[in-house]
């Protein structure tokens, strides 16, 4: 399987003092003998914060009723902010982004413009909308039970 290689202990020792940016918020790897880290360390939880806040945006997840249990028909969003076609759109979230899934089967979520940013779904059977679309996630219920919840936002991300 493949993995990343980790950084020697020579390569390591290279980065103290170093910015590291990627056109993102610069994060400031500390000297061996930097004595105030404070600062840094700051600015790393802020780079951070940054990313964390942009993998959240439109994230699909499933909920919890009150006793704790996973409510197995429902998949709520997290709010965020996307463009459909040439409109830019702001999104609440919502705790019942789709509900009454359909059992013993795959549905597909999506956001769409409909006269206005919708989150619509439909069955694997139905498939994908023909018209402009944000492919968010496909979950599969069996049993009345929630077997499978893919984030598919990647997709979007990755598009030619």
């Amino acid at each position: 399987m493949p993995r990343e290689r980790q950084l020697s202990d020579a390569e390591t020792a290279l980065l103290y003092g170093q910015a590291v940016s990627n056109d993102a918020p610069a994060v400031v790897i500390p000297g061996v003998n930097t004595n105030n880290w404070g600062p840094d360390i700051v600015r790393t939880f802020d780079a951070l914060t940054a990313l964390a806040l942009l993998a959240d945006n439109l994230r699909p997840y499933l909920t919890e009723d009150d006793a704790g249990a996973t409510v197995e028909d429902t998949v709520a969003l997290r709010p965020g902010r996307c463009t459909l076609g040439s409109t830019a759109f702001d999104y609440a979230g919502s705790l019942t982004a789709v509900t009454a899934l359909t059992d013993n089967d795959t549905t597909y979520i999506w956001a769409e413009d409909s006269s206005g940013f919708t989150i619509a779904s439909a069955i694997d059977a139905t498939g994908w909308p023909g018209t402009a679309h944000l492919k968010l996630a496909s979950v599969t219920r069996t049993a009345g039970v929630i077997t499978d919840l893919t984030d598919l936002r990647a997709q979007a991300i990755f598009t030619a």
